[in-house]
């Protein structure tokens, strides 16, 4: 619904929208924001093209070896700033994020420039990545970014509170909190396993290190109770000690 709602907000006749995502559907966060919705958005009536950052390989490297390709970067860089072109075929942007990761100005200008309306999400607090770096530099060229990007958007979607009470403070105009959701039309729901207490964890193997957080919490409900714990995304090596 929430969607719908932005568009009749505006009044806009959004045939053509174009989500401009981090990632293709191999990375989770542009996945379960954009890809899944993509099947509802057209069953409204609406073109939706579909265009990631980065391509698939980037994200394979980089949980299989720990690096961030440089030419996948580049080469995503590259063709975002031609695809930006084209822009005026679309009644509506929708934005993972930011469209420039760690480029300064630039991003200012353009939606200073642009005609076309836009949405941009957040699933998670990525503005930190800027504002709370360790080097002054960064956080006195990037520290403001994505207030700015807020400020200027017509709406703001957010996964938290959290998130929502940051585009406030920036100045969003119009600020959505939409939980990241599965489609439940995907799966099949099983019987009740009446055996083990289960807790999961999804993440990736880049994710995997902040389960060291919960060690100690799982260690002491572990020592009262039968526990299983599944990771998914994650490599053999987080907790195996439990």
């Amino acid at each position: 619904a929430i969607f719908l709602s932005v568009t009749d907000l505006w009044e806009l006749n959004c045939m053509r929208l174009l989500c401009l995502t981090r990632y293709d559907r191999s990375g989770a966060s542009s996945r379960l924001r954009f890809y899944q919705f993509q099947h509802y958005l057209e069953a409204q009536g609406i073109v939706v093209h579909l265009s990631p950052l980065l391509p698939p390989y980037y994200l394979r490297d980089l949980y299989l070896f720990g690096k961030r390709p440089i030419k996948a970067i580049i080469g995503g860089y590259f063709r975002r700033a031609l695809g930006l072109i084209c822009l005026d075929q679309y009644d509506l942007l929708w934005i993972e994020k930011e469209l420039f990761p760690w480029i300064p100005l630039f991003e200012d200008l353009f939606f200073a420039l642009i005609k076309s309306p836009y949405v941009v999400d957040y699933d998670d607090a990525v503005f930190h990545l800027y504002d709370e770096h360790p080097n002054r530099f960064v956080r006195s060229a990037l520290g403001t970014k994505h207030d700015a990007i807020m400020s200027k958007a017509k709406a703001v979607t957010v996964g938290s509170q959290y998130l929502a009470k940051r585009a406030k403070r920036a100045g969003a105009k119009d600020i959505f909190t939409v939980p990241t959701v599965v489609d439940m039309e995907r799966y099949d729901i099983g019987k009740k396993n009446n055996h083990d207490f289960t807790i999961g964890w999804v993440g990736t193997p880049i994710t995997e290190k902040y389960l060291e957080i919960v060690r100690k919490p799982l260690e002491r409900i572990g020592a009262v109770a039968t526990v299983r714990v599944r990771l998914v995304g994650a490599s053999t090596k987080p907790l195996n000690s439990l």
